[in-house]
């Protein structure tokens, strides 16, 4: 079995391989870059990906709501303790 030398993209063989198949005619050119939109800068770019609270206030809101389901059970839990 032969083996043969990556091409210019790293892969095996011509740049028509099977793994390529449909791409192969664009693989080996430049990425392409706007005219009009000028790179955004990386922390820019980073600000879009930071974590971020979908929902503020839900867990206090929830947090509050178990308190007053818990205080509203109280005078249940007292009159148990009676027995």
């Amino acid at each position: 079995m032969s083996r043969q030398a990556p091409d210019r993209n790293g892969l095996p063989g011509q740049a028509g391989n099977a793994k390529i198949g449909p791409y192969a005619d664009i693989i080996g050119l430049p990425h392409p870059r706007s005219k009009k939109h000028p790179p955004m800068d990386l922390l820019q770019r980073a600000a879009q990906f930071a974590p971020f609270a979908a929902l503020n206030g839900h867990k206090e809101a929830i947090d509050e709501t178990a308190g007053q389901a818990e205080e509203a059970m109280r005078p249940e839990y007292e009159e148990m303790d009676g027995f």
